[in-house]
């Protein structure tokens, strides 16, 4: 199967912004003689390290979440359904990993024998306008709901579509 050993080595690439917090991802795991997806990953015996090239890596300690849907948790590590979704698990990336900004960080996974794990490339970068603006879009549409309850006054919804309506026009100069 080594086919499949580079295929779980194709890195899922993905960018953050500084200062981001409380990011919760899926990674998986799927045994390297079978191909199948591997169950009953514990925080105990999986290791986990993120490493900037050219900078020693970092060793991240798992730590047990009890849910799915636990809080977010530096370093937590859950089997997300070993039925319905085997092989999957969640980890919650240190908001360390996201203080600075860096072109390549890398997320790895091992410890465990005989068990190939997805990688992680991915990069923390500025907010940009379009993370501003999403953001504003999702104020508006708080601002529109309080406005129908009679909690605030309309002019507040005026003011976040002129700002909006500004960047807008800025990301088209760009």
């Amino acid at each position: 199967m080594a086919y499949l050993s580079e295929i779980m080595q194709i890195p899922t690439s993905r960018m953050f912004s500084v200062g981001q917090e409380d990011v919760s991802i899926a990674v998986s795991a799927v045994d390297a003689i079978t191909g199948m997806p591997k169950t009953g990953l514990t925080a105990a015996n999986v290791k986990a390290s993120f490493y900037v090239p050219l900078l020693a890596p970092i060793v991240v300690d798992l730590q047990v979440l009890n849910a799915i849907d636990s809080g977010y948790k530096p370093g937590g590590w859950f089997e997300i359904d070993s039925v319905k979704a085997p092989g999957e698990y969640r980890f919650d990336i240190p908001n360390a990993v996201f203080s600075q900004e860096r072109a390549v960080v890398k997320l790895m996974f091992g410890g465990v024998a005989d068990v190939l794990f997805q990688r992680f490339d991915f990069s923390v970068t500025p907010a940009t306008i379009g993370d501003i603006a999403s953001g504003l879009t999702e104020m508006i549409r708080v601002l529109m709901r309080l406005i129908e309850m009679n909690r605030i006054p309309s002019m507040m919804l005026l003011s976040a579509k002129r700002i909006q309506r500004n960047i807008t026009l800025q990301k088209r100069r760009v």
